[in-house]
């Protein structure tokens, strides 16, 4: 399957061309908080900085490269909480069939990550039943997750049929990012398109007093394919549904305050799923049988990849420290799988 992967630049500017004012440790600092000002010498700055990097020794492992580096790792509680999802072996929903009403169908959801930085979920169902009077086919996918604390609903996708004899209907709708796309309904449906689209959060992360706007963004390629519509004896349904939502998220990074610069690194895979639905209701009136078939199968990757936030902080006594810190970070979680694939008779009384 081929996955889009972003790769961001790695827009770090060394400073060296950055423009050279005078610094001593009694030089004032103005620091802008949300219409706040803080105000604090040059050597205040740096008792902060000193503060936050024992903090996050502790917090976060983090740890110094050099006099000059500095590397921050996601927290200590994130990296355990990933490390947990990764050991799973997620088992999706338990299908279900009853008798009463003969139905054959198929749920599950699931999410991964870390809400605070990006996380992702998928809620995927699909279902056949039918009795003497009417026959029905649903599935819906809906995808989305957490950017900077921030619920996204990335794509809602919904397809159906009903078949009653009288007046069988089907109909399809899509939604990107709460936007709606298309809702159209008809005796028999065939659609077949693709969006590209993105969607972006701003949320400022501290290192020490330096605040340090990060604006990620989650974006890329919805496909999908739908062909549902009656049997060819009119009296059953029958079609298959592709959804296929291939997205990345990335991030930019950008600092206000001249002793200091800031820059972003790193790709993610934030969703690459392709979920295949085939269904099928026939019935035969003569007899008063029932047919079900129900297929799914899903090929999934979420979350894999790293993206961190740099910031280079100019120092009073001369030169520069560069403080790396980890947003995310996750091999991610990856499965292809068929979910279902049923088939059952029933005799309609």
């Amino acid at each position: 399957m081929k996955k889009t992967i972003i790769a961001l630049a790695f827009f770090f500017v060394w400073f060296s061309a950055f423009a050279q004012e005078e610094l001593t440790p009694d030089t004032t600092i103005y620091i802008e908080n949300e219409g706040a000002v803080q105000v604090l010498t040059a050597a205040e700055v740096w008792q902060n900085l000193e503060a936050f990097e024992a903090e996050t020794k502790i917090t976060n492992g983090a740890y110094a490269v050099s006099d000059s580096e500095y590397v921050i790792p996601m927290s200590l509680a994130e990296q355990d909480s990933l490390q947990q999802q990764g050991q799973m072996d997620i088992a999706f929903g338990e299908s279900s069939s009853r008798e009463a009403g003969s139905t054959i169908e198929k749920s599950y959801y699931q999410e991964w990550g870390i809400k605070s930085t990006f996380s992702a979920y998928i809620d995927a169902v699909a279902r056949v039943s039918g009795d003497l009077a009417t026959r029905t086919f649903h599935g819906h996918l809906y995808a989305g997750g957490y950017l900077f604390t921030k619920n996204i609903k990335v794509v809602e996708f919904d397809a159906n049929m009903s078949n009653n004899s009288d007046h069988p209907t089907a109909n399809t709708s899509c939604k990107i990012f709460g936007i709606s796309l298309f809702n159209v309904s008809d005796l028999k449906l065939y659609i077949e398109k693709s969006w590209s689209k993105e969607y972006s959060v701003t949320k400022r992360f501290f290192i020490g007093p330096i605040p340090v706007s990060v604006t990620g963004t989650i974006g890329g390629t919805l496909g999908f394919n739908a062909n549902i519509g009656l049997t060819d004896d009119g009296f059953g349904i029958q079609g298959s549904v592709i959804p296929h939502l291939n997205t990345y998220g990335k991030a930019e990074a950008a600092v206000d305050i001249w002793i200091a610069k800031a820059g972003v690194e790193g790709e993610i895979i934030f969703l690459d799923n392709q979920l295949i639905i085939r269904a099928g209701v026939s019935f035969i009136p003569d007899v008063n049988l029932l047919e079900l078939g129900l297929y799914i199968h899903d090929n999934l990757e979420a979350l894999a990849g790293k993206i961190s936030v740099f910031a280079a902080i100019r120092k009073p006594w001369g030169g520069w420290k560069k403080y790396s810190w980890t947003l995310f970070e996750w091999p991610g979680f990856k499965k292809g799988w068929t979910l279902l694939d049923e088939k059952k008779v029933i005799e309609l009384r």
